[in-house]
């Protein structure tokens, strides 16, 4: 954590929660996905390219021109006092480098195009791939948490024979090592729960929300 982010670890890491509520559906999380950075540099960029691809048009456009003239004398002798004069004109200039500006600029534009659609593509499946591994997390943590009270029971049992004496102190070790085992297996699914509900809101671009009570990363569906 200090190698990636750069900040100092202080204090001890907040408990787990147990919670095993069901995520919640999936349209919610991808209902904003216009808003994500990456889909929104992709739209700016493809925005920028037809603007291009717009100015390589223009420089094929016409130029047309007008003028307009008036002279006024009180001189006698000259004709009218007023005269006045209009033009309009227009010319159009056609070249190779110009056809091939608007070549350039319609590709561009058509790459970005293709960029911005493959953009909105890679986060949608970003996010489905975030609330599947949610689900098969949800699952290992519920199987952990079955195999965690097993092997309590049947720890128990093994102290309850050695008491008894039909037990050996061996039993109990083994019993209390796979018992031991099992709930670190649990912690570790947890810890894994965790972290994909939290990587499932990155993904759709909304902050992990934090509960304030048991620092537990919150289960509920995405608002």
């Amino acid at each position: 954590m200090r190698t990636l982010s750069g900040l100092a670890v202080t204090g001890a890491a907040p408990p787990l929660g147990d919670a095993l509520d069901e995520e919640g559906p999936l349209a919610p999380f991808i209902a904003d996905v216009d808003r994500l950075p990456a889909v929104r540099a992709a739209r700016a960029q493809l925005r920028s390219a037809e603007a291009s691809a717009g100015a390589a048009w223009g420089a094929l456009l016409p130029r047309v021109t007008a003028s307009f003239r008036e002279r006024i004398t009180n001189a006698p002798g000259f004709g009218p006092n007023a005269l006045w004069s209009a033009g309009l004109a227009a010319s159009w200039r056609l070249d190779a480098g110009d056809v091939a500006a608007l070549r350039e600029g319609a590709a561009a534009a058509e790459v970005a195009r293709i960029r911005a659609d493959r953009a909105d593509e890679l986060a949608r499946d970003a996010i489905e791939d975030a609330w599947q591994v949610v689900h098969a997390r949800l699952a290992q943590a519920r199987a952990a948490r079955s195999e965690r009270d097993t092997a309590a029971r049947a720890a128990e049992v093994a102290r309850t024979r050695y008491a008894a004496g039909t037990a050996t102190a061996l039993e109990v070790v083994e019993a209390e090592r796979d018992a031991f085992a099992a709930d670190v297996s649990r912690v570790r699914a947890d810890t894994e729960l965790a972290y994909a509900r939290a990587a499932l809101r990155l993904a759709a671009g909304q902050a992990p929300r934090v509960d304030a009570a048991t620092n537990d990363t919150a289960t509920g569906s995405a608002p």
